[in-house]
């Protein structure tokens, strides 16, 4: 696991340096990594394995002041059965928390250094229409948890103007001052 999981990593990091690497070392190809990657499941909520495993690489890192970045988008608004998971997919879920209504916005949270350039999705939630600001807040406070439990600072939460956000940011007690 750990030698595929080195692969991912330096594929991810450098498509071109990792098939000329390929060349010289016995690593797995492209479309093993592919097919494997399929293996893993990702759902809606906050990923608890990523965030595991980012926690592990926080540990060794030198600065740990990151900033959260959370962004919502449009999504076409369709449903598909998923066979292996026996269950309708495009309904609106907020990690597990599912409603029969048809999502058509995702909104991602993300992590990124401060001091060094790195950046990980940590989460997603599909809605039905934007995500209501009481709801962004509940969201944010439970992002914010998580990513200081696993020894990350968080110094700066970025995202657009929106109404929710807005809204979140205000029921947060942001202000220009604070």
């Amino acid at each position: 696991y750990s030698e595929k999981a080195v692969a991912l990593s330096l594929l991810h990091t450098s498509p071109k340096a990792y098939r000329m690497l390929r060349k010289m070392f016995s690593l797995p190809s492209v479309s093993t990594l592919r097919r494997s990657m399929k293996n893993i499941q990702i759902v809606p909520g906050f990923n608890s394995n990523i965030l595991e495993a980012l926690g592990r690489k926080v540990i060794s890192m030198p600065n740990k002041l990151c900033t959260i970045v959370f962004d919502e988008m449009s999504l076409k608004a369709e449903l598909n059965y998923n066979r292996e998971l026996d269950q309708i997919e495009g309904l609106e879920d907020f990690g597990g928390q599912r409603t029969r209504y048809v999502a058509n916005h995702a909104t991602v949270f993300m992590v990124k250094g401060l001091m060094f350039p790195w950046k990980q999705a940590i989460g997603y939630f599909l809605s039905s229409g934007p995500i209501k600001g009481s709801q962004l807040k509940t969201l944010l406070q439970e992002c914010l948890e998580k990513v200081t439990e696993i020894g990350l600072t968080v110094k700066v939460i970025v995202c657009d103007q929106g109404s929710n956000n807005r809204k979140a940011m205000q029921e947060l007690g942001v202000t220009e001052e604070n």
